[in-house]
Formats: C-alpha cells, sequence, structure tokens
C-alpha cells in the first residue's frame, strides 16, 4: 500500500510516497489542509500521520506525542475548517488526540471516553458552525463535546438485542443545511442475516438526535451529492453482490446506480469540488472509476478521438499535460499530440501543428 496523485483530474496515477518509509494505509485517511492545498497529512495504520508541505512530494513522520496505541490501524486525522493548525486524530483503542500547532505535537483529549469508546471508528467530525462541537463515532456509539474535545458525553448508542454493539463509521454533511449529518452505521451481523441498525442514520440537529434513514444494509460509504436546494443520497452496499444506493428524496427510497460499473463492491466515493455530483468510485480490487459526466470537454474530446481514430494514437490513454500554454496528450511512440488552447483544437502530426475547428463544434460531435 502507498499514496499515489493525479494531476489532470484522475485521467492517470503516480507514486507519491517519499519518506513514508513503507507506511501502510486504509482507505480514508488523506486530508488536505483547507487554507493551503501544498499542506496534506495521511493517516497510516501503524506509523502514526505524516505531513507533506510540498502536496505530496514528499513526507515526513507528524507523530510526536502519540503513544503506540495511537499509531495503529483505524486512525483518522480532522483538520478544523476554521482553523488548520488545529488537528485530531482518533485512534484505535487510545483514544482521541489533538494538536493545535499543525501536528507538530499532539496531546491526548479523553475526558469522558473509556472502555469501548477509546476505539475510534470514525471523526472526529468538526462543526461547521461552531469549532468548539465535535463529534466522533466510537466501539460504544456517537459521543459529543461542545469544548473542543475537552470532555466528552455519549450521544447514541447501537446496541442490538443479542448484545451486539455496532459502530458509527463516517459523517456526512447535507449539501442544503450543515445542521443536518448522516453516519454509516456497520457491524459483523450474525449468520445468514442483519441487524436491523446497520445502514444509515440522519441527524437534523447537528448530531444531538439521530433517526435511521437506510436498514439492515451493510454500507462501506455515503456522500451526500447536490445543491443548496436539492440532495441526492448516495450509499455502497457490500450485500451479496455489491450494489451503489441513490436516494433523491431524503432516504425515503432507494434505487441501484451501478451503470458502468464492473465491479460492485465500491469502498470509497469522491464527489466534486462543489458537492453537486459524484466524481470517482474506487472498488475492491477491480480499480476506480470515473463518472464520465465530470469530465472536462477537452478530456471527453480526447477519449473521442482516440476511440474513433485509434491508429493515430498509440499509446491509448496518456496523460493530459500543459505544453506551451495547450492542454493536450501527446502520443510519444507515434509523435502525434491534440491540444486545446484559447477554445481552439489543435493537432500535431510531429511536424507542423494544424487547427481542427473550435472545441465547441467539437463537442457537438462528441456527445
Amino acid at each position: 500500500d502507498t499514496v499515489f496523485k493525479s494531476s489532470d483530474g484522475g485521467l492517470s496515477w503516480s507514486r507519491s510516497d517519499q519518506g513514508l518509509n513503507g507506511a501502510t494505509f486504509a482507505t480514508g485517511r488523506i486530508s488536505v489542509d483547507p487554507a493551503n492545498s501544498m499542506v496534506v497529512y495521511v493517516a497510516t495504520d501503524r506509523a502514526g500521520p505524516f505531513k507533506s508541505t510540498d502536496a505530496g512530494a514528499t513526507w515526513t513522520a507528524a507523530n510526536n506525542g502519540l503513544p503506540v496505541g495511537a499509531t495503529s490501524r483505524n486512525t483518522y486525522l480532522t483538520i478544523d475548517p476554521s482553523n488548520s493548525a488545529t488537528l485530531y486524530l482518533g485512534s484505535d483503542g487510545a483514544g482521541v488526540f489533538k494538536s493545535t500547532n499543525a501536528g507538530a505535537t499532539w496531546t491526548a483529549i479523553n475526558n469522558g471516553l473509556a472502555g469501548q469508546a477509546l476505539y475510534t471508528a470514525t471523526g472526529p467530525f468538526v462543526d461547521r458552525r461552531d469549532a468548539q462541537r465535535l463529534l466522533i463515532g466510537t466501539a460504544d456509539g456517537i459521543y459529543r463535546s461542545l469544548d473542543g474535545g475537552a470532555s466528552w458525553t455519549v450521544q447514541k448508542r447501537f446496541v442490538q438485542s443479542d448484545g451486539a454493539s455496532l459502530f458509527p463509521a463516517r459523517f456526512r454533511i447535507d449539501t442544503r443545511n450543515d445542521a443536518t449529518l448522516y453516519v454509516i452505521v456497520s457491524g459483523s451481523p450474525p449468520a445468514g442475516g442483519a441487524y436491523a441498525d446497520t445502514g444509515v442514520w440522519r441527524s437534523a440537529d447537528r448530531g444531538d438526535t439521530w433517526t435511521q434513514i437506510l436498514s439492515g444494509r451493510n454500507v462501506r460509504e455515503f456522500r451526500v451529492t447536490g445543491t443548496a436546494t436539492a440532495a441526492t443520497l448516495h450509499a455502497t452496499s457490500w450485500d451479496t453482490g455489491g450494489d451503489v444506493l441513490r436516494s433523491t428524496d431524503d432516504g425515503g427510497s432507494w434505487t441501484s446506480a451501478v451503470g458502468g460499473l464492473t465491479n460492485r463492491y465500491v469502498d470509497g466515493l469522491t464527489a466534486t469540488l462543489d458537492r453537486s455530483q459524484l466524481a470517482f468510485a474506487a472498488t475492491d480490487g477491480g480499480g476506480v472509476f470515473a463518472n464520465s459526466l465530470v469530465l472536462r470537454d477537452e478530456d471527453r474530446l480526447y477519449n473521442w478521438t482516440e476511440d474513433s481514430f485509434p491508429t493515430f494514437f498509440v499509446p491509448r490513454r496518456p496523460a493530459s499535460q500543459s505544453i506551451l500554454g495547450y492542454y493536450a496528450r501527446c502520443y510519444s511512440a507515434s509523435g502525434n499530440c491534440v491540444g486545446v488552447k484559447d477554445g481552439e483544437v489543435y493537432y500535431y502530426d510531429g511536424r507542423n501543428i494544424l487547427r481542427i475547428g473550435t472545441l465547441a463544434e467539437l463537442m457537438l460531435m462528441v456527445r
């Protein structure tokens, strides 16, 4: 396992792990500083968090003050969106830690957490309206802090009739109202069955109370996309065969949305920067799938030309890049390039640059 980076919207990927020294990872552990995209953190399975100040080109350990238990599996790192020097780290057995100096040092903040509550399943989640208000999902349920982690109280437990305790995983925010939150609830079901409380729960009061909107499903990931007036909910299910479920009525009903996915066991979903729609789906062993609706027009054009005129383009699907002011794809084996500049499309045959039309004209053919 390692960290990969894409600089062309996911069309190509390269390793970005200098300094990580063989640390291993799980999905969902990369955090980008909202005030400076060059600063990136990654929480590892057993080596604690690492920090990069050059957009992932190099990494250094940022685990000063963390005991061994805090560097074990299932650590989650959260950046305070109102002050990116304040970080929170949830651990698997050692509770929650806080840094107020961008990861230089860490201090335990476990007042009110004990036993199974020291096993963080997700979070800490920082409230968008009040940075002192935090939520964490633990093996003992959802805990809340109103004082920046100085103290914690339990808000919701998910204990089943047979005594099993389910755990909350992955908080999400509604696109229409940041007081509305969602959380996945997971657990190992009995043989041949499922716990009723597994699935997705929603809170309309910033995490004080919770109501279930998808029940009895083994959900791995959940995303909310949409606008300030309309939201779409997406949940990936790992029940037999795998599935991606979609709801446009606040969870009142769900339909399958797996068109184009050759592997339906989806571990991760990401949205576009404006959260208007899904961008990528990461599957379990089947690769990463892109939502064709979010490809930029230039990339749709390149895909179309490669599909329609394959003999001109060898090898297929190279990375897009900036060349002399053109956004272009070049094919080293053939010497051909296709580029876009100022809304005009150009073809390079290895000797001459030829204008072949406007982007708008050619996109009519692509669509």
